[in-house]
């Protein structure tokens, strides 16, 4: 079972998501994110906003 993240860990979450989930593109070297393609790089970008969501770390300045 999983814990109630605190301020601490949202903002440590948010900020290593933070980076991913700006739009990729295209020339992006496919080795940045390790996904070794732009298809890798967008799927990885999908998650990381879809993890944000469900931990309601949406927006920056609703967690600091």
């Amino acid at each position: 079972m999983m814990s109630e993240l605190t301020d601490a860990d949202k903002r440590l979450l948010l900020n290593v998501l933070e980076s991913i989930r700006e739009p990729v593109p295209k020339n992006l070297c496919p080795t940045f994110y390790r996904t070794l393609t732009y298809e890798g790089d967008l799927k990885l970008k999908e998650h990381a906003d879809n993890l944000a969501d469900k931990l309601g770390l949406t927006d920056k300045g609703n967690n600091e």
